[in-house]
C-alpha cells in the first residue's frame, strides 16, 4: 500500500510545484516535422549450410557484412489542447520510409552427399520499417518569461519490423545427376518477420527559452514498458521453380507446403528520447523549425545473427533457420517543420 502512495505522491507532485503565473489557458499547439534520420547498421548475418556428415565441414557461404545505414525520410505529426490553465493533452505519431538492402553469396562448385551442385547463389534482402506514437497529458511547471518548463507523461509506443527474404539458386551438373530431374536448377525462397512492438508508460519534460521572435525548445522523455519480441516464418509455401519430377505429375512452378514457425519472447525495456528545437516566429502562430532529434530502444531481437541451410536428407532442399540477436536500436538526425501555435 504504500508503494500506492508514493506513485500518487510523485505523480501528484508537479500540480503541487506549479508557478501561478499561467498564460496558456486556452487554445491548441501542433507540430508538422520532417525527419531525416540515420538508423544503427543492420548486419546480413553468415550464411552457412551445415552438413550432416560428421567428417564433412560446414561451408561457408558468406560471413557477416555490416550495411550502412542512408538516411530515410520521414515525419511526425503532434497536435494538443489547453483543457485549463496549466494542463492540455496531446497526440503524436511519426513514421520513417522502409529501409532496403540486400547481398549475394556463391560458392564454388562443390560435391555433398553423392550431389554434384555445380552453381550455389544465394541473395539476402532485407526490409526494416519504424513507426510509433504517444498519447499524453502536458502540465505547465513555470510558465514565466523568459522561460518556461512543463511535465508530460502518458502511454508511448513503437513498432521495428525486419522482413528477411532467403533467395537460393542451385544447379546441378546434368550430366552427373543422382535424381530424376528433368530441369538441373531450381530456387527456394524463404521469407521471416521480425516484429517488436513496445507498449510503454512516458514521462517528460518539455522546456524552453523565449526571445522576442525566436524561441529554443528542449524535450526529454524517457519510456519504459514490455517489449514484445515476435519472429515468424512468413513462407506459406516453398517455392521451386523450372523443377519437374519423372515419376511425378509435373511440379513447374507448384509450391510445396511448409509448416509456420512463430516466437513469441516478452522483455523489459527502456527507450529515452530527446529533441533540441530552434523557432523562429515568422506570424503571431506560426514559427519555423529546425532540430535534431534522438531516438533510443533497447531489448529488441533482429534476425541478423546466423543462417543455417540445413540438407534434406532426401533431396538436396534447404531448410534455413535463423538464429536471433538481442540488441539495441537507435534513429538519429535532423528535423525541419512548422510550429503552431493559438
Amino acid at each position: 500500500m504504500k508503494k500506492v502512495y508514493v506513485f500518487l505522491f510523485l505523480l501528484l507532485l508537479p500540480m503541487t510545484l506549479s508557478a501561478n503565473c499561467y498564460t496558456r489557458c486556452n487554445g491548441w499547439w501542433g507540430d508538422i516535422d520532417f525527419l531525416l534520420l540515420w538508423r544503427n547498421e543492420h548486419e546480413v548475418p553468415s550464411v552457412i549450410i551445415e552438413v550432416v556428415e560428421e567428417q564433412e565441414e560446414d561451408i561457408v557461404l558468406f560471413k557477416g557484412v555490416n550495411f550502412e545505414r542512408c538516411p530515410s525520410a520521414g515525419a511526425r505529426v503532434d497536435f494538443g489542447l489547453w483543457l485549463c490553465p496549466g494542463i492540455g493533452v496531446g497526440v503524436g505519431i511519426f513514421g520513417l520510409a522502409d529501409w532496403e538492402a540486400s547481398a549475394r553469396g556463391c560458392i564454388d562448385p562443390f560435391e555433398l552427399d553423392g550431389f554434384f551442385i555445380e552453381k550455389f547463389d544465394i541473395r539476402y534482402d532485407v526490409k526494416s520499417s519504424l513507426w510509433g506514437g504517444d498519447v499524453y497529458l502536458r502540465h505547465s511547471l513555470i510558465e514565466c518569461f523568459p522561460f518556461h518548463l512543463d511535465v508530460l507523461w502518458g502511454f508511448f509506443y513503437t513498432e521495428i519490423n525486419d522482413t528477411v527474404r532467403l533467395r537460393s539458386e542451385i544447379s546441378f551438373d546434368p550430366e552427373i545427376q543422382p535424381i530424376p530431374f528433368i530441369s538441373n536448377t531450381f530456387f527456394l525462397e524463404d521469407r521471416f518477420i521480425v516484429d517488436n512492438d513496445f507498449y510503454a508508460g512516458m514521462i517528460g519534460l518539455h522546456g524552453g527559452f523565449h526571445g522576442k521572435c525566436w524561441d529554443l525548445t528542449l524535450v526529454g522523455k524517457v519510456a519504459a514498458g514490455n517489449m514484445c519480441r515476435k519472429a515468424r516464418d512468413d513462407t506459406d509455401t516453398l517455392l521451386i521453380e523450372r523443377i519437374q519430377f519423372v515419376n511425378k505429375e509435373s511440379a513447374d512452378g507448384s509450391c510445396i507446403p511448409c509448416e509456420s514457425r512463430k516466437l513469441v519472447k516478452n522483455k523489459f525495456a527502456v527507450a529515452p528520447m530527446g529533441e533540441a528545437r530552434f523557432q523562429y516566429w515568422i506570424c503571431d502562430w506560426i514559427a519555423a523549425t529546425a532540430g535534431y532529434t534522438l531516438y533510443y530502444w533497447n531489448n529488441i531481437i533482429l534476425a541478423d545473427e546466423e543462417v543455417i541451410l540445413r540438407i534434406c536428407e532426401d533431396v538436396p532442399l534447404l531448410n534455413p533457420s535463423f538464429k536471433f540477436r538481442d540488441t539495441y536500436y537507435w534513429a538519429q538526425g535532423l528535423t525541419v517543420g512548422f510550429h503552431f501555435y493559438y
